[in-house]
């Protein structure tokens, strides 16, 4: 295989694909062989996926795993951390119809990795970069995909157990040979989910309802977020609520209410709302202890109405 030092992404995932797909073909007790016989990192990915019962496995499922692995090869605690905080976030996130998305419950639990102080965020954003690429399974290098979809649906990115850990495994040596090169991947990177895809079951819908107006409460995990120090900056970041998305004007911190000019501090920038559920991004210029305490998010709607979210002190996270 000729590799070049900084692969084109789409050839990284033609090589899983190459990988999987041999094996796949091949004979089964030649692919235990090949996979389990003295082979550490398979044992611990099977662990790490559910169990010996586990025969299949998507890319997403396989995203979290590899960063657990590489988590233990770094520092063992930072991977205990790391299965503690997905846990939870597989619970907080899970949507009412029972669908959760397990590349953003990996994330969020890297994230808090980071911040319990059991890896460093350089680490962090490499084992990122390297999971990502590592979980290919199908030719689209820039999305993880997971096990929802009908037949046919290009959404849906599955492969034998044997398959998937040959391949990753395979990627992972690779890597640490230097003859692939995988770039860090930010872990306030664009999630990958897709909006309604697999039928409404494996990707991130807007929900139906009412919008929301006037003062809001704090809403827990998948809702508001103000976020004091982001990965990708140090500097303020606010998520808000799904529901909002397509549906602002623009989003503003004011030191009183109601909000005009006189209490304006200042407006935030849009930065998307393609990941983290699909909420929309509004980011700021400074940390946000720097903007100190008895704040107001105000969020201006098309349709002329404001929301307001209360924030007691700028240098807490507030969700």
């Amino acid at each position: 295989m000729e590799i070049s030092k900084t692969p084109d992404p789409q050839d990284v995932a033609q090589d899983a694909v190459t990988i999987a797909n041999s094996v796949d073909a091949a004979d089964p007790a030649a692919e235990t062989d090949a996979t389990d016989a003295g082979d550490a990192f398979a044992s611990f990915m099977r662990t790490a996926l559910g169990g010996a019962g586990k025969s299949e496995v998507n890319e997403e499922e396989l995203f979290a795993a590899l960063i657990e692995e590489r988590l233990n090869a770094e520092n063992p605690e930072a991977a205990e951390t790391f299965r503690s905080e997905q846990s939870k976030y597989l619970t907080s996130l899970r949507r009412a119809d029972g669908y959760v998305s397990v590349e953003e419950a990996a994330v969020k639990a890297l994230e808090a990795t980071v911040a319990s102080g059991d890896i460093g965020l350089e680490v962090a954003e490499q084992i990122n970069g390297h999971a990502f690429a590592a979980a290919q399974l199908d030719n689209n290098a820039d999305s993880l995909f997971d096990s929802f979809g009908s037949e046919g649906d290009p959404t849906v990115a599955v492969s034998s157990m044997e398959a998937a850990l040959l391949a990753s495994r395979t990627m992972m040596d690779e890597i640490e040979a230097g003859t692939t090169t995988v770039a860090s991947r930010s872990l306030d990177a664009p999630l990958t989910t897709t909006v309604g895809s697999s039928g409404g079951s494996g990707g991130i819908e807007a929900p139906s309802g009412p919008t929301p107006s006037g003062t809001q409460e704090l809403d827990g995990s998948g809702g508001f977020l103000w976020k004091p120090e982001s990965e990708s900056n140090g500097n303020l970041v606010v998520l808000l609520p799904t529901i909002l998305r397509d549906m602002l004007e623009r989003v503003e911190i004011h030191s009183s209410l109601p909000p005009d000019a006189t209490t304006l501090i200042e407006e935030g920038s849009f930065a998307g709302d393609e990941d983290n559920g699909n909420r929309p991004h509004y980011r700021f210029e400074k940390p946000g202890a720097e903007y100190g305490s008895d704040l107001h998010i105000v969020a201006y709607k098309n349709d002329g109405e404001t929301i307001t979210w209360p924030i007691s002190n700028g240098a807490d996270r507030h969700d």
